[in-house]
């Protein structure tokens, strides 16, 4: 009886996380730590010192998993693209009349992805890199597969044929700038515009491209 009581005081031993997971834990936390240094010190002091502090992770398990700093600005314009399927997915899921699959992809994407912080990311790595001849071509072509991606969407939540001659796969276009642009006003002095007016207005607008096309 004695003996079984000391085993009952022993501590319980931990069981060792797969590689597997602990590869992708070390990996996300290095992502999350990129993201992070680009919203707060921007492109220019995004270093890989910067990011391996933040992350916890010594440099040498930054440039085991990652190599680079190249590598690590690709995983997490990765990351904050599959982010914004989810939103432009749950979008496409809305029923009901145009309009109102309208104003759920503008308030979806507008709200869920263009208004957070974590979209400043974009930003700073897009034109933070125009400097780089062997990292801006990648970016660029990383942010042509964005934009395909939002075309698919909403193609098949309008029943659009994939035409980017279409007026109204255009206006997503519009829309997509329009979004773009309002998520730097933060950053820049402004004239306080009224946003959920203009949000309106861009709804309206493209209203009106798919009314006139059916017209």
């Amino acid at each position: 009886m004695g003996n079984s009581a000391v085993e009952d005081t022993k501590p319980a031993k931990h069981e060792r996380r797969p590689n597997a997971l602990r590869t992708a834990e070390t990996r996300k936390a290095l992502i999350e730590a990129t993201i992070d240094c680009l919203c707060e010190i921007g492109y220019s002091r995004t270093t890989t010192l910067q990011i391996s502090r933040r992350a916890n992770i010594t440099p040498g398990a930054l440039q085991h998993h990652f190599g680079k700093k190249d590598e690590l600005i690709l995983a997490a314009l990765d990351a904050l693209m599959i982010e914004m399927s989810f939103v432009l997915d749950r979008a496409a899921l809305v029923k009901g009349t145009v309009r109102q699959k309208i104003d759920a992809f503008v308030d979806h994407l507008w709200s869920e992805f263009y208004a957070d912080r974590r979209y400043m990311a974009v930003w700073e790595i897009v034109i933070g890199s125009r400097g780089e001849p062997d990292l801006h071509p990648r970016v660029a072509t990383h942010r042509q597969a964005s934009v395909e991606k939002c075309e698919d969407v909403w193609c098949r939540a309008f029943n659009l044929p994939r035409d980017s001659d279409d007026p109204r796969v255009k206006a997503l276009h519009f829309a997509l700038n329009y979004l773009r642009g309002s998520a730097m006003l933060p950053i820049v002095p402004s004239d306080s515009a009224d946003a959920d007016g203009t949000q309106h207005a861009l709804k309206d607008f493209l209203a009106h491209r798919f009314a006139k096309h059916d017209a």
